[in-house]
């Protein structure tokens, strides 16, 4: 026997195999109206994937993803094309109106679900095999709404509130519950305004407001339409306080809205991009060895951490994983430590819901960052 022989003998000996090679599928708005936070995404996931070498215990996992424009019809074809094959476990998604659809094709293909919406509707009545790892809309509403609350007791006045609203599914999405909630907490909801993902403007909008009155302004949309939001509503609503839900959360609401941006409050499931925790010094870590860390979103978070989720709920899966194995497998993630990222998440076959935590965050124009407005925040069930 060779010594080159012996050595690959002993190698072969040693190394670890591999069980089987799947992929993650992830039907992602790369082109459309929200890719301005969807590509943080994508690269979150699939830099996570990098990080493992493409390894999640014995198993070898790759990324495919394509592209639907945010056209609900175009999410359907590509999941049909993705599902066809065995090698894929698991589909990551995005807009809540074709989530919504996917997530009954999941449920007739039996695979792993896992939408980027928050759309409580996804997950309540729970739903086989969809599952939304973080807090939802509804739950945002909440706790935006319980700080408007408090605020105006101090102010001694009840609260006038405009909503501001992407107009689709995941802008109308909490809107009920909030309509519903406002009641119970003694908040007047002056009025709700849809705006189309094609605005250049946001000056039209806040005039409709002006004989209103409004003491808070809620926003529901994405990064691009927020920040002209700020830009065009503090000119005409000075004195209001604005706020928005997860998507609005975005260090580049700076370049746009400039000095407007000045205490704006949103809300998030995961802690800042620049929070000294474990998991987060990792991304950096990771992400300076190709580009500026201080690019990064907090989408790139939320993308990283799902595809953790997945990845550590394969190696549960066993050596031999299904699609099956691997629901069951992300199921049976309780007290999930996302080493600092976000709160722990909890799943069981009964709750799809997984943290049940948030934390409003305060924009600073001097710093151009969001920083901590307070303590996180846990939503009972």
């Amino acid at each position: 026997m060779t010594k080159i022989t012996t050595i690959l003998l002993a190698w072969l000996f040693i190394a670890p195999s591999i069980a089987g090679d799947f992929k993650i599928a992830a039907i992602l708005d790369k082109t459309g109206p929200t890719s301005d936070v969807c590509l943080s995404y994508l690269q979150g996931i699939g830099d996570y994937l990098s990080y493992t070498g493409g390894r999640c215990g014995n198993n070898k996992i790759s990324l495919i993803s394509g592209d639907y424009q945010y056209i609900v019809p175009k999410s359907l074809q590509l999941f049909r094309k993705f599902v066809e094959s065995s090698e894929v476990l698991a589909v990551i998604g995005w807009g809540t109106g074709d989530s919504i659809l996917l997530s009954s094709l999941a449920e007739s293909s039996e695979v792993l679900f896992v939408p980027a919406s928050f759309a409580d509707s996804l997950v309540s009545p729970c739903r086989k095999f969809t599952f939304n790892p973080f807090s939802t809309y509804n739950e945002e509403f909440k706790v935006l709404l319980q700080y408007i609350a408090a605020d105006s007791e101090r102010k001694s006045r009840k609260a006038k509130v405009a909503i501001v609203y992407h107009e689709s599914g995941f802008g109308r999405s909490p809107l009920d519950q909030g309509r519903h909630l406002a009641r119970k907490l003694g908040i007047g909801i002056v009025a709700e305004i849809p705006q189309s993902s094609l605005i250049t403007d946001a000056e039209d909008i806040f005039n409709q407001l002006i004989d209103k009155k409004p003491d808070y302004v809620i926003i529901q949309d994405t990064l691009q339409r927020a920040a002209l939001d700020l830009r065009d509503g503090k000119k005409v609503l000075p004195d209001a306080q604005f706020l928005g839900t997860y998507y609005t959360l975005d260090n580049r609401i700076f370049d746009v809205a400039g000095a407007a941006a000045e205490g704006f409050i949103s809300v998030s499931p995961f802690q800042c991009w620049d929070y000294d925790s474990g998991e987060i010094r990792l991304m950096h870590d990771f992400v300076k060895t190709r580009k500026s860390p201080e690019s990064m979103q907090m989408q790139y978070i939320q993308g990283w951490i799902v595809a953790r989720s997945i990845c550590d709920a394969l190696k549960k899966a066993g050596p031999s994983p299904t699609r099956l194995k691997l629901r069951d497998a992300y199921e049976s993630l309780t007290a999930y430590n996302t080493n600092g990222a976000s709160g722990s998440v909890s799943f069981s076959p009964a709750n799809h819901k997984g943290s049940r935590t948030l934390m409003l965050y305060r924009a600073g124009v001097k710093d151009r960052k969001f920083a901590p407005a307070g303590d996180w925040v846990t939503i009972p069930e």
